[in-house]
């Protein structure tokens, strides 16, 4: 159960930041095959905006809604696909100001965040266990990795005070990170 408890808390944390961090945010959010499109799509297509308001503020309703009006008009003539992708820019920007993240363009499919990817599919499937998999792995090479720098270190601490100090630097660098992902296990 503790266990169980700090993958939770790492994923939390992990997903945390990674949303924290405005490039790899808005990679998902302004791919095309991203879950705002997603939902822009099945908006378009039932004639109805409800799917989509839920990625924006009250205050930006009327915007979207205007804009969606224009887009279902737009549908119907030549420029259909140009007036999608339109569409598409618009609630993006809108999603994306009002979490102060640039919007940089549309991304083609296949550029979302691998990790956003992995967290959407635990939760259409209504389970954690892939979602928790991908961490308990990814937590395991981060300190393996780590481990094998401090060990080499280790073994060459004793030849010189520069092997000496260098490898202090690591092994303390090595506590910090495995008493984080402690603490972080801890709450």
């Amino acid at each position: 159960m503790k266990r169980k408890t700090f993958l939770i808390r790492m994923l939390l944390l992990s997903a945390i930041t990674t949303l924290g961090v405005c490039g790899i945010a808005s990679a998902h959010f302004d791919a095309l095959d991203g879950p705002i499109v997603q939902d822009v799509r099945k908006a378009l297509d039932t004639k109805d905006a409800t799917p989509i308001l839920k990625w924006v503020k009250q205050e930006d309703e009327t915007t979207v809604r205007e804009a969606f009006v224009r887009a279902l008009h737009a549908r119907n003539k030549k420029n259909a696909e140009a007036a999608e992708k339109w569409f598409y820019a618009k609630i993006i920007k809108v999603h994306l100001a009002e979490r102060e993240v640039p919007f940089t363009g549309l991304k083609l499919e296949g550029q979302s965040d691998p990790v956003i990817a992995v967290i959407d599919q635990a939760l259409e499937s209504g389970s954690p266990d892939a979602l928790l998999k991908h961490f308990t792995e990814d937590i395991a090479h981060g300190i393996r990795k780590r481990y094998k720098i401090v060990e080499a270190a280790y073994r060459h601490k004793d030849e010189s005070v520069a092997q000496g100090r260098a490898f202090v630097e690591i092994y303390i660098e090595f506590i910090y990170y495995v008493n984080k992902l402690k603490r972080n296990d801890a709450g």
